[in-house]
């Protein structure tokens, strides 16, 4: 076979494996955010927040979830393990030093879910204006190996009587459950932005550069592999 030919086949068995390697260019990934059950929560009374997770891309799913919590304890009580319900088939482990949750399960997931549910009490008194509400250090594990999640956030203001939860500009979407008052007095366009709202975080693991580059990718790979071919051709011919 002479040297032109050798090429030809070169170029054509790294095409194919390019190919055959393009679906572990992206990275697993999974979105998590807050919800919590009310947007006002009286001093001296409590508030449900849940830790949701969707979108798993992380092949079978995952099978462990951990998180550090971090609240004002100006404006909140004191976090303990009975603050925490985690979902059915699900087991938790809470240590209040660190405010370190972690919870487990035995086989994948890869479905929607809440995975905890917090329930802070607010203080019958306080002198904070504000505070924060926090997930950080998000981590899941699936087949792969752990995959690493972004920080999610509530901004807290404190108002007399008592204390509003609003999403943090830039953190994950926090769903709010009051938010279903009588839609009369809108025009259908804005009813339609709101049908169309999407309600899930923003927050995604992020890929490993190659979406934007992946159509083009897929094109050069394409183009060489009939250049290739047309190569081949030829010099078949004139043997």
């Amino acid at each position: 076979m002479s040297m032109r030919k050798k090429l030809v086949v070169v170029m054509l068995i790294v095409l194919v494996l390019l190919c055959l390697t393009k679906s572990n260019v992206m990275a697993a990934s999974f979105k998590t955010s807050f919800s919590p059950t009310t947007a006002v929560v009286q001093q001296g009374s409590t508030v449900e927040v849940s830790i949701n997770i969707s979108d798993i891309d992380a092949g079978n799913g995952i099978y462990s979830f951990t998180g550090v919590l971090e609240y004002d304890t100006e404006v909140f009580e004191t976090l303990t393990d009975s603050s925490i319900v985690v979902a059915s088939g699900w087991s938790k482990d809470f240590d209040p030093q660190a405010n370190k949750l972690t919870m487990g399960r035995n086989g994948f997931t890869s479905e929607n879910l809440t995975l905890a549910t917090i329930t802070l009490k607010a203080k019958q008194t306080t002198n904070a204006t504000n505070a924060t509400l926090k997930l950080t250090q998000i981590k899941a594990s699936g087949p792969e190996g752990d995959i690493d999640g972004t920080d999610i956030t509530c901004s807290v203001q404190v108002q007399s009587g008592g204390v509003i939860i609003q999403p943090d500009p830039g953190a994950n979407e926090i769903v709010d459950p009051t938010v279903n008052e009588p839609q009369e007095n809108l025009t259908n366009e804005v009813q339609n932005i709101v049908a169309n709202e999407d309600n899930s975080s923003n927050s995604d693991v992020p890929y490993t550069g190659a979406e934007d580059y992946i159509v083009p990718f897929m094109a050069v790979v394409v183009i060489l592999g009939i250049i290739s071919f047309i190569n081949y051709k030829k010099i078949d011919d004139e043997n």
